[in-house]
Formats: structure tokens, C-alpha cells, sequence
């Protein structure tokens, strides 16, 4: 009977060898349903209902990649977050605070911070436009975890008039465009 070595990763039994077969044990953890690969994006519109442009999102195995392509903002840096409630209406408040599920401090310069949501601050050029592409560790698009992006009430974007000091109490000044995230 020849032998026998499990390989785990994640602790999750990922594939058997026996002999000179290879036999590959599909198993599921509760704690990784991350879809690999799936995405999702948001539409983001101005107060006024003007397109401003896309966030798309894509599952990694460790957390979410965030595209953003928007125009329509004023020259220089804004914050840009995930928020904790997927609607921007009747006004962009609707969005709630910043997506937060396992407590903490606003801000990647606090000692209990930040929170999941808290994303760098984003550059707009002299025409209105920004590019720029972030990597949020610990967030899934997957469902039935208090870290998905779509649990009861959905999840939002939000792009705030200033950037983002990365401290609590950081005055981000309004909110100038808004989408919510939704699957594809």
C-alpha cells in the first residue's frame, strides 16, 4: 500500500498523492468561500445624477482589487472608501459610514484603524480625471460572511471632496459622487 502525503493549505486538504496517482479532494472552508475571480463594479454618478464613472472590483484569494476610472472631479486628492449601506439615495448620507464590520478607527494612521473600508485617497489631474487601482485585504465578494461586500443592506463607494488625512476625524468635506456596488 504505498504511502501517503496530504498537502493542506489553508488547512483545508487541497490534494492527495497515493503512490505515483494524484487525485485532487475538492473540500470547502467556511472560512474561504471567496469566489476567485468574481466581480462586481459600481456606477458612480455626481449629487446631480452626472455619470462621474466605474469601480470595478475583483476577488482575490486574500481580499478585493478595486479599479477606478472617474472623471468630473475637481483637480487634486479626495477620499474615495467603501461604505456600509448600498444606496446612494435619497442623497449620498444614504451611503451610511464606511464599511466596518469588525470595529476599529477610521484611518490608516490610528492604532485601532482602519477600518476594512478605508481606502487611499485617490488624484484627480487638471482635466478631472483619475485612474488608480487598490488592493483591500480582508473583504469578499463571496456571501454569508460579515466581510462581504453584499450582506443585508448592500455596500457603496463614496468619493469625498478632500482626501483623507487617514486620521480619525479627517474632514473629507461632501460627498461628490456615490455608487453602489452591485454584482455582474
Amino acid at each position: 500500500m504505498g504511502w501517503k502525503l496530504y498537502l493542506a493549505i489553508l488547512g483545508v486538504p487541497l490534494v492527495k498523492v497515493a503512490g505515483f496517482g494524484l487525485v485532487l479532494l475538492l473540500a470547502e472552508s467556511s472560512h474561504h468561500k471567496h469566489p476567485v475571480g468574481a466581480s462586481a463594479e459600481a456606477t458612480l454618478v455626481s449629487p446631480d445624477g452626472r455619470d462621474m464613472g466605474i469601480v470595478t472590483i475583483t476577488q482575490g484569494p486574500k481580499g478585493i482589487v478595486l479599479a477606478a476610472d472617474v472623471q468630473g472631479l475637481a483637480p487634486g486628492g479626495h477620499s474615495m472608501s467603501i461604505n456600509s449601506v448600498g444606496t446612494c439615495a435619497p442623497d449620498f448620507a444614504a451611503a451610511g459610514e464606511n464599511f466596518n464590520p469588525h470595529g476599529g478607527e477610521h484611518g490608516f494612521l490610528q492604532g485601532d484603524g482602519p477600518h476594512i473600508g478605508d481606502l487611499p485617497n485617490i488624484y484627480a489631474a487638471d482635466d478631472g480625471t483619475a485612474r488608480a487601482d487598490f488592493f483591500a485585504v480582508d473583504i469578499t465578494l463571496g456571501s454569508g460572511e460579515d466581510h462581504s461586500l453584499f450582506d443585508d443592506d448592500g455596500t457603496s463607494i463614496v468619493i469625498s471632496e478632500k482626501p483623507d488625512s487617514y486620521v480619525e476625524g479627517a474632514d473629507l468635506g461632501i460627498r461628490v459622487a456615490c455608487g453602489v456596488i452591485r454584482r455582474n
